[in-house]
């Protein structure tokens, strides 16, 4: 019997898997929200995070290849809400951590 063997995109689902868990990772890639549902579950769910969770979590949007012009919209729509969560001292940083996903440092709640 022949075993495939993994791609580099199980592998890489694997590690994130294996890093962050189901607790600190919001998929939205798989929800498939309208821009607006996305912004909302997003601010929701990283607020709730700052209060149980003091480490890294993990947002996968998508790269967007099935949006229009492939500009991924949930992608460019989470990018443009972080400014605001730093703001008002939900999120103390973001950076891209693969094409589809971004890392958000929460801010400590004081």
């Amino acid at each position: 019997m022949h075993r495939r063997k993994p791609t580099l995109t199980a592998l890489w689902h694997g590690l994130d898997e294996a890093s962050f868990g189901a607790q600190r990772t919001l998929n939205l890639r798989e929800l498939l929200p309208s821009a607006a549902e996305a912004r909302l579950r997003a601010e929701t769910w990283l607020r709730a995070r700052q209060v149980t969770c003091t480490e890294e979590v993990l947002v996968i949007t998508g790269r967007g290849n099935q949006s229009a012009g492939g500009v991924g919209v949930i992608r460019q729509e989470i990018l443009a809400l972080m400014p605001s969560l730093r703001r008002k001292g939900i999120v103390e940083s973001w950076r891209e951590h693969s094409p589809g996903s971004i890392i958000v440092k929460l801010d400590p709640v004081n």
